[in-house]
């Protein structure tokens, strides 16, 4: 069960980072399955990085999924998801999106400028509408291909939603933030590599419209869980290191129950 400071940090931040959920050697085993299937299917050896191409095309990760190789991450899972959304949530058909990064050591890495986006843009459903769960099959270390989201941005997102009478599409989020705050503005504009704009993204961060907003980089080691608001900004991010990314993705979304929650109005 997560203790009141986890509630109040996945409110503030609109992300929980969860070590140590899955046991390791059931996160290792389903990184092998996985790797079994990329072997399998396009010819990607988890024992020779000269076939570590991206996959042009469809992955096919959803036929795994069907097997049911992710699906003892429910019993992980399913207690927190509960604690942050209630019962009202339906679990997936089958568990674990697979989201693989082969890296790309000769590439520059940057906080990208475009593709940055929210999962949920109604507010139908409350102020946490859903929650996206990433889990670590393997170590994924900073600039190795981990997510990049927003912390607070969710707070920021609900309230453009409420203001636009309860919908409002990623960009038309965006034009508004960077018309309104020079810290989107020139996010957006192009990607950030010099180490004095990085530290202004990954570190200072800006306190916004009432907000501290900073962008955090999901790294972790295999078990390990984090949990984001769907209203949460975020974009994927390149892997300049030697090693792929191999992380599971779990879209949870709270079942329509009335009214809309207030918390962040």
């Amino acid at each position: 069960m997560l203790t009141d400071e986890q509630m109040a940090q996945f409110e503030l931040h609109g992300l929980l980072p969860l070590p140590r959920t899955v046991p390791m050697a059931e996160a290792q085993a389903m990184r092998d399955r996985l790797w079994a299937f990329l072997s399998f299917t396009h010819g990607r050896r988890s024992d020779d990085p000269a076939t570590w191409e991206p996959i042009e095309g469809r992955t096919g990760f959803k036929t795994l999924m069907r097997t049911g190789a992710f699906d003892g991450l429910s019993a992980y899972l399913s207690e927190p998801i509960t604690d942050l959304l209630g019962t009202t949530w339906a679990p997936p058909a089958h568990w674990g999106h697979p989201l693989v990064t082969f890296p790309d050591p000769d590439q520059q890495w940057a906080i990208p400028a475009r593709r940055w986006h929210v999962d949920s843009t109604q507010w139908s459903t409350g102020a946490v509408p859903g929650v996206v769960a990433f889990t670590f099959l393997d170590e994924v270390r900073p600039r190795g291909g981990g997510t990049l989201v927003m912390a607070g941005s969710h707070r920021l997102t609900w309230q453009l939603c409420l203001q636009a009478g309860g919908f409002m599409k990623t960009n038309s989020m965006k034009a508004v933030l960077a018309d309104r705050h020079s810290w989107f503005a020139d996010l957006w504009r192009e990607p950030v590599t010099g180490e004095d704009q990085l530290r202004r993204y990954l570190d200072e961060g800006a306190d916004i419209e009432g907000t501290h907003v900073r962008v955090v980089e999901l790294c972790g080691r295999p078990g390990d869980v984090v949990l984001m608001n769907q209203r949460m900004l975020h974009v994927a991010a390149p892997n300049t290191l030697d090693t792929p990314r191999m992380m599971l993705s779990d879209f949870i979304t709270r079942n329509p129950d009335g009214e809309p929650d207030s918390n962040y109005a």
